[in-house]
């Protein structure tokens, strides 16, 4: 499986609508040549109710034109999406600025929190910033270092004082243990026909971030659309 860690929001998404809830983690040429990605919304809760079949709480669809996403579900489940775009430029223009004192520093989550919040103007307490600015952290450093150093998934390691990670492949596809147990244990949403759907793989949301759901990517080649079903490993 071909695949490009930490490819840019652009290459991934046909518009700016989803720009700070969703963060673009790698993207897989399939044997067929198509070209899907893994993305992920952790950092930002959702609502339990949706105005739309695309996406839920659960899951996540999106058309590919062009080899990019589009997105036509209810963007209200994200919580905080009225102000996250912005919230998210102002995060992203800090870290590349910086981006060499935060590599080197290695600052604790308090730490960088404290220094960007200043950066905040005051945000509806209905938004969890905290949560955002730890996302937005685990997952820029990770992706930070993996594009000085070739290292991936050293947040944990590095901020948190985890243990040293076996490697990882990155995506796992099945006849990995992770990703077959996925597959068989998943409460994914019974009203969703999967019937043209394969399933392509997942990426382990602690791997990318911190802590956070895993997606697991199925792809339907009748109509170039994939459902990335959120699971928790």
């Amino acid at each position: 499986m071909e695949l490009k860690l930490y490819p840019r929001y652009e290459e991934v998404f046909s518009d700016s609508t989803l720009e700070g809830i969703f963060y673009p983690l790698c993207s897989v040429v399939l044997p067929s040549g198509q070209l899907v990605h893994f993305v992920s919304h952790n950092g930002v809760w959702t609502t339990d109710e949706s105005n739309s079949d695309q996406n839920t709480s659960d899951y996540y669809r999106f058309k590919l034109i062009d080899n990019k996403y589009t997105f036509s579900g209810d963007i209200s489940i994200y919580q905080g999406y009225e102000v996250v775009g912005q919230i998210h430029k102002t995060l992203e223009s800090d870290f590349k600025t910086n981006e060499d004192h935060y590599f080197k520093a290695k600052l604790t989550l308090d730490e960088y929190t404290d220094k960007v919040k200043a950066l905040l103007p005051e945000i509806d307490a209905d938004f969890d910033l905290d949560t955002y600015i730890e996302f937005f952290y685990a997952y820029s450093l990770n992706k930070l270092v993996y594009q000085r150093t070739g290292q991936f998934s050293k947040y944990r390691q590095l901020i948190d004082g985890f243990a040293k990670a076996d490697p990882s492949p990155y995506v796992y596809s099945q006849g990995d243990e992770d990703f077959d147990v996925a597959l068989y244990q998943g409460d994914f949403d019974s009203s969703l026909d999967l019937t043209n759907y394969a399933p392509i793989g997942m990426t382990i949301g602690c791997e990318f971030f911190t802590d956070g759901n895993d997606c697991v990517l199925y792809y339907n080649e009748s109509d170039d659309t994939v459902i990335c079903f959120n699971a928790y490993s």
